[in-house]
Protein backbone atom coordinates (compact mmCIF):
# COMPACT_ATOMS: atom_id res chain seq x y z
CA UNK A 1 0.00 0.00 0.00
CA UNK A 2 1.37 3.38 -0.31
CA UNK A 3 3.42 4.77 2.30
CA UNK A 4 1.09 7.06 4.75
CA UNK A 5 4.31 8.21 6.64
CA UNK A 6 6.10 9.94 3.19
CA UNK A 7 2.70 10.15 1.13
CA UNK A 8 4.19 8.01 -1.18
CA UNK A 9 6.97 10.01 -2.27
CA UNK A 10 9.68 8.00 0.02
CA UNK A 11 11.15 7.32 3.27
CA UNK A 12 13.09 5.20 4.89
CA UNK A 13 9.92 3.32 6.52
CA UNK A 14 8.94 2.27 2.68
CA UNK A 15 12.71 2.05 1.82
CA UNK A 16 12.57 4.99 -0.79
CA UNK A 17 9.77 3.61 -3.01
CA UNK A 18 6.47 5.19 -1.71
CA UNK A 19 5.19 1.50 -1.00
CA UNK A 20 4.91 -0.12 2.33
CA UNK A 21 4.51 -4.21 2.15
CA UNK A 22 1.54 -4.76 4.93
CA UNK A 23 0.81 -8.66 4.07
CA UNK A 24 4.12 -10.00 4.51
CA UNK A 25 4.69 -13.52 2.77
CA UNK A 26 7.30 -16.49 1.45
CA UNK A 27 7.86 -19.97 1.05
CA UNK A 28 9.31 -21.80 4.43
CA UNK A 29 13.17 -22.44 3.93
CA UNK A 30 13.74 -26.36 3.88
CA UNK A 31 15.84 -26.34 6.67
CA UNK A 32 12.86 -24.92 8.85
CA UNK A 33 10.89 -28.03 7.44
CA UNK A 34 13.66 -30.41 8.69
CA UNK A 35 14.01 -28.76 12.18
CA UNK A 36 9.79 -29.73 12.12
CA UNK A 37 10.47 -33.20 11.23
CA UNK A 38 9.27 -32.76 7.32
CA UNK A 39 10.77 -34.37 4.56
CA UNK A 40 12.00 -30.97 2.49
CA UNK A 41 12.25 -32.79 -0.76
CA UNK A 42 8.64 -34.29 0.01
CA UNK A 43 6.39 -31.22 1.82
CA UNK A 44 6.90 -27.39 0.91
CA UNK A 45 5.37 -24.70 2.56
CA UNK A 46 3.82 -21.17 2.03
CA UNK A 47 3.86 -18.87 4.87
CA UNK A 48 2.03 -15.29 5.55
CA UNK A 49 0.89 -13.23 8.07
CA UNK A 50 -0.39 -9.69 8.51
CA UNK A 51 2.37 -7.13 9.48
CA UNK A 52 0.94 -5.31 12.26
CA UNK A 53 4.08 -3.54 12.95
CA UNK A 54 3.81 -1.78 9.67
CA UNK A 55 0.25 -0.96 9.99
CA UNK A 56 1.49 0.41 13.44
CA UNK A 57 4.30 2.34 11.73
CA UNK A 58 1.69 4.09 8.91
CA UNK A 59 -0.76 4.71 11.93
CA UNK A 60 1.95 6.81 13.99
CA UNK A 61 4.17 7.93 11.29
CA UNK A 62 7.57 5.73 12.49
CA UNK A 63 10.13 5.59 10.08
CA UNK A 64 12.23 2.80 11.47
CA UNK A 65 10.92 -1.01 12.51
CA UNK A 66 13.62 -1.36 14.41
CA UNK A 67 12.23 1.39 17.05
CA UNK A 68 9.33 -0.69 17.70
CA UNK A 69 11.23 -3.85 17.86
CA UNK A 70 14.51 -2.55 19.99
CA UNK A 71 12.71 -2.57 23.54
CA UNK A 72 13.48 1.03 24.13
CA UNK A 73 10.38 1.56 26.77
CA UNK A 74 11.15 5.50 26.56
CA UNK A 75 10.08 5.16 22.66
CA UNK A 76 7.33 2.17 23.16
CA UNK A 77 5.72 4.47 26.50
CA UNK A 78 5.03 7.27 23.81
CA UNK A 79 2.19 5.26 22.64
Amino acid sequence: MKCLVCGGIGCGACKHSGWIETLPCGLIHPKVLEAGGLNPKEWSGFAFGLGMTRLVMQNYGIEDIRHLQGGDLRFLKQF
